[in-house]
């Protein structure tokens, strides 16, 4: 019998590719997901339990009926210009109900957490490549969410010996390389679906946010990383836990950077159309630069981004939403 491993946000974007990874690689994955911005269609590799992130009584006997080896924690509120109008929503779901996650595994006796953090921690660091060890200053509620989590984690594991990896996950894009599963959110904020989508259909307009940055193109700079080096990374971290409960903080990404406007003018290379953008001041949500350092993943997990060139993440992004758009999902 294969072993579990619970799955929270399982059928979202991030955690389906991750339930589809933990499937390949021997575990058998449980996703437990609100489908509140995600589709249970999704849930292609395992059984899906719908419940809340803060329901912690159906957690516990979710736990205890699947008895995982360990769990991933996806499940968030992650629109990070939203929880700056929305901040009690984003503190209730990702801090108060990862606190009531944790509690479920203790109270359980599960251990070995592979928790979702964000280069959002980060803010506005625009010093070169981010390292681990490098200021944390998160400038939105949902960041601050997430180092509050991590802290929470730093604390349960010296009290508890509670071991986790905290992955930071930078730009997750791109899809499933078999065209399974890949970007479908009830409300779309990321670039690189919007612009294939203005690339696709010439009516869309898409907003670039930042015209004042002082970078050679005036537009943000984001490390774009493959949705399928993402999934690589969890079970990575599930391994590594299993075989040595030591605890990690782990940059996800590609250790390149590329502005919004590349971005869009790769896709227009792609598609050989034209992008409809409407270039907007800079949001104070979003920093100038943000490119990290993944020696550490490389040395701790022997994890690399082998998928994650822009050419590609947007090359297998274009085939998803040429599939939707044939299935007349868009």
């Amino acid at each position: 019998m294969k072993p579990k491993v619970l799955v929270t946000g399982g059928c979202g974007f991030i955690g389906s590719h991750v339930a589809k990874k933990l499937s390949l690689s021997g575990f058998s994955p449980v996703s437990y997901d609100n489908l509140s911005t995600s589709s249970k269609d999704f849930a292609k590799w395992g059984p899906l339990i719908q419940g809340n992130l803060c329901d912690e009584k159906k957690l516990i006997s979710v736990l205890e009926e699947y008895r995982p080896v360990g769990v991933i924690h996806i499940a968030a509120y992650a629109l990070i210009r939203e929880s700056m109008q929305e901040p009690e929503h984003c503190f209730q779901t990702n801090v108060s109900g990862s606190l009531s996650l944790f509690h479920a595994m203790r109270k359980t006796a599960v251990k070995n957490l592979v928790f979702a953090s964000s280069c959002s921690v980060y803010g506005k660091n625009d010093i070169g490549p981010i390292k681990e060890i490098d200021t944390k200053n998160p400038i939105t509620p949902y960041g601050k969410s997430k180092l509050y989590v991590e802290e929470i984690l730093q604390e349960m594991n010296q009290a508890y010996d509670f071991p986790y990896i905290n992955l930071r996950i930078f730009n997750a894009a791109g899809s499933d390389l078999d065209l399974e599963i890949g970007e479908r959110r009830k409300k779309e904020t990321h670039l690189i679906p919007l612009g294939i989508r203005a690339a696709l259909d010439p009516s869309f307009t898409i907003p670039i946010f930042g015209n004042s940055f002082e970078i050679e193109d005036r537009s943000p700079i984001r490390d774009y990383v493959h949705i399928d080096d993402i999934a690589d990374a969890f079970v990575l971290s599930t391994q590594f836990l299993l075989q040595t409960p030591s605890s990690q903080i782990l940059n996800i990404a590609s250790g390149k950077g590329h502005s919004l406007l590349q971005v869009i003018k790769m896709i227009e290379a792609q598609t050989n159309q034209i992008v409809k953008t409407k270039i907007m001041g800079p949001s104070i949500a979003d920093p100038t630069t943000l490119i990290a350092d993944i020696q550490k993943a490389k040395k701790v997990l022997n994890w690399f981004p082998r998928n994650s060139s822009l050419e590609k993440i947007i090359q297998s992004a274009l085939r998803w939403h040429q599939k939707m758009l044939t299935q007349s999902v868009l």
